[in-house]
């Protein structure tokens, strides 16, 4: 990590990494697998699923052992760019039955995500603005609701 930077910084970066390592993970155990891509100009990304995600894992047609290897081999391939970080997962694509995980890195003409903590702050209080605005929560409710120290733990045995 860079030195100067901020520890809120290092706390995205790693969890950043550790999803990267996670996914990585499910693609070389087959629990997920490439499903498809997402050209937009001058870039694309991957889209990865599979049972865990509510898609099927994707073989070759007619249980054709070629092309499912083939596949495979594909999913070792960004396993291993996951794990280099030359790939990071960018977001997740949900559908009414299913979800995917986007991928997208320097090789597919996509600068890696980097945390901006000035954004995440905004969006964080727009996000708590449209929920007060639009949505009409009893306040006490949800001052109870809140916890109490930075790790969410209230002192009591309920929570």
């Amino acid at each position: 990590m860079m030195t100067g930077e901020s520890k809120e910084k290092q706390v995205i970066r790693t969890i950043q990494r550790d999803i990267n390592i996670a996914t990585a993970a499910l693609l070389l155990t087959g629990q997920i697998t490439i499903r498809g891509v997402f050209v937009t100009p001058q870039a694309f990304r991957l889209s990865l699923g599979g049972p865990i995600t509510g898609t099927q894992r994707i073989e070759g047609v007619n249980k054709n052992k070629t092309a499912t290897i083939f596949v495979d081999v594909i999913d070792i391939f960004i396993s291993i760019l996951l794990i280099k970080s030359s790939l990071a997962v960018e977001g997740v694509f949900i559908g009414s039955r299913e979800f995917s995980l986007v991928v997208g890195g320097p090789i597919t003409g996509l600068p890696l995500p980097e945390p901006s903590l000035s954004e995440i702050k905004e969006d964080y209080h727009l996000y708590k603005k449209v929920i007060s605005d639009r949505f009409h929560l009893n306040k006490d409710l949800i001052n109870t609701l809140k916890r109490n120290d930075k790790y969410g733990f209230n002192g009591s045995s309920n929570g």
